[in-house]
């Protein structure tokens, strides 16, 4: 979802057409639900999320449906890759989503940065 389109939503919301349930269903639905990842949507600075979102893309897999998949609720990932909520992927989470991605489970572990 654009931020134009969000900012009509928002509109809505604020003349009382919309509730506030009703929005964020219409934002979270059209943004966890869209095929085909913007890559201006994900920080690819960080290799995990850069890493899953090439994935989902070449796999033809949605957020929504991975997210699902993996059995977390629709936005899990959509969270996790524009949100950085939650920071890193839980310890559950990863293997089921290395197996789905077709990826090696570390591939997936945050990495120690280096201090500067």
């Amino acid at each position: 979802m654009k931020r134009e389109e969000v900012k009509k939503v928002l509109e809505l919301f604020r003349a009382g057409v919309l509730t506030e349930d009703q929005t964020i269903e219409i934002i979270m639905s059209n943004t966890a639900s869209n095929p085909g990842m913007k890559r201006g949507d994900v920080d690819t600075r960080d290799p995990v999320r850069a890493l899953v979102a090439k994935q989902l893309d070449a796999k033809g897999l949605t957020m929504k449906e991975a997210s699902l998949a993996i059995g977390r609720n629709e936005t899990y990932l959509q969270q996790f890759l524009m949100r950085w909520t939650p920071l890193t992927l839980n310890e559950k989470v990863r293997p089921k989503l290395a197996e789905l991605l077709g990826v090696a489970e570390d591939q997936l572990r945050e990495q120690p940065r280096d201090r500067v």
